[in-house]
């Protein structure tokens, strides 16, 4: 199950963020060319796993999360599911934090 006080924690770290979820239907397209397009205008895609993008188009299913962090750098996460899309953000944030803090 979800745990909900994920998003009180994303809220404290991101100046925004939006959880997308099947967006390819609304364009009448397939997964695979969803991923395409976004890979063609430039967005820097993270996988929930390293057969994350398999997942999706497998399952034809896929969960987008866009977010600006308290740096201005923009991280657009998708899983199969909301929670592994959830998890891969909270362990990229905290990775991102991390990095800030030494440099």
């Amino acid at each position: 199950m979800l745990d909900c006080r994920i998003f009180d924690w994303l809220s404290a770290r991101a100046l925004s963020f939006s959880i997308q979820h099947n967006a390819h239907r609304d364009a009448e397209t397939t997964v695979a060319r969803h991923l395409l397009h976004l890979e063609r205008i430039g967005d820097d895609i993270v996988f929930a796993g390293d057969d994350g993008r398999a997942a999706c188009i497998e399952a034809d299913c896929i969960w987008e999360l866009h977010i600006r962090d308290r740096t201005r750098a923009q991280h657009h996460i998708i899983a199969p599911n909301l929670q592994a899309c959830l998890l891969t953000a909270q362990h990229r944030l905290a990775a991102s934090a991390l990095r800030a803090v030494a440099a």
